[in-house]
This record gives C-alpha cells, structure tokens and sequence, in this order.
C-alpha cells in the first residue's frame, strides 16, 4: 500500500490505431502520443508521499526535444488531494507558462 502510494503507476498516454480512447504508450507499441502535447496519467491519490514524484515527471516531460506546447493531466485516477500536493499544480501552471509550456488537467473531480 505504502510503495503504490509513494510511487504509483504513472504513464504517458496515446492513440492505438486499433483502439478507441488513449493508453499507455509503454505498453502498446504502435501507440503515438500527439503532437506537441504529453497526456499524463497519475494514478493515485495526491499527497505529501508522491507530490514531489509528479512535479519531477512533468518536469522531466517538458524538458524533452522539442519541448511539448502542452501537459495535460489526465486526473480521473486523483480520487483525493492533501493540502502538501494542492500546490503543485499551480506551481508547475507557472513554471511550464515562463517556459511557454500549458498546463492543463482534465476530468478533475469527475469521481463520484
């Protein structure tokens, strides 16, 4: 429980050809991410225990040749968020804006 919530499973997101919606680009080969935009998937509540391991992912996404135009954060998985991992998110919105990077996060909320 401990490791999943300090380290959990994250991945970058693309299309299948084959397949409908976006999926893991590590685990399907003929997966393409799309230009100029990463689609990260966190899967994990965020806390003090990962919120350091995703800044540093989209971190080390935006720091890639050419740099994205966009980040965005699949969020369905974030069931919960700690007062620690709020602010990373704004932060990374105002580093990855002075770089001409967007930020953005999609199906925020969306848990029942």
């Amino acid at each position: 429980m401990f490791r999943r919530a300090w380290l959990p499973y994250q991945d970058r997101l693309g299309r299948v050809e084959e397949l409908s919606g976006l999926h893991d680009v590590t685990r399907y080969d003929s997966a393409r991410e799309l230009d100029g935009l990463v689609v990260y998937r966190f899967d994990a509540p965020r806390s003090f225990a990962n919120a350091r391991t995703s800044r540093e992912q989209v971190r080390r996404m935006a720091s890639t040749e050419p740099p994205p135009r966009w980040i965005l954060v699949a969020a369905e998985p974030i069931t919960d968020v700690d007062t620690t991992a709020a602010d990373v998110p704004l932060n990374l919105d105002k580093e990855l804006a002075a770089r001409g990077i967007e930020f953005a996060v999609a199906d925020a909320g969306s848990a029942p």
